[in-house]
């Protein structure tokens, strides 16, 4: 029997697949959707460029609720999609097309920012991730929230 114990392991062990992890996400719908930039030249990649990445919405009212576009152009040779976006903060609530933005058209994320118990100097984060060959931008908000 205690011979059997560790044959069992190496057994599980060996059967294990010990492949590299891919970047690819699973999905159908998904991967027909992303163009996979590891295996492909970034020159023929959708390019995000936005027109400004950082935003100061200066000094406002504690409880307002702004709303800030941050526009973009796909400047690449594919089209363009906007996948995911993580925030700092749950105060920041970010609202994108899920459509392809062809080349050469224009875009824009919107950012809903509650300032609600929120006070003095803020800066929130807002992690955009797309099929470009740079996955992730940050785009930035800061400024001065008076307290009530």
């Amino acid at each position: 029997m205690k011979i059997f114990i560790p044959f069992f392991f190496l057994l599980v062990l060996a059967a294990c697949n010990n492949a590299p992890a891919t970047s690819r996400p699973s999905g159908a719908n998904y991967e027909d959707m992303i163009a996979f930039v590891d295996e492909e030249d970034p020159k023929t990649q959708p390019i995000l460029k936005f027109d400004y990445t950082s935003y100061d919405y200066g000094v406002v009212q504690e409880g307002d609720t702004l709303k800030i576009s941050f526009p973009f152009t796909n400047e690449g040779k594919k089209d363009l999609y906007i996948l995911d976006t993580k925030t700092s903060c749950g105060c920041t609530v970010p609202y994108f097309t899920k459509e392809a933005i062809a080349p050469g058209k224009k875009g824009k994320i919107d950012i809903a920012f509650d300032t609600e118990r929120k006070k003095k100097i803020q800066k929130k984060e807002i992690k955009v991730y797309s099929n470009t060959y740079k996955r992730e931008s940050i785009l930035t908000l800061s400024g001065y929230v008076n307290p009530k």
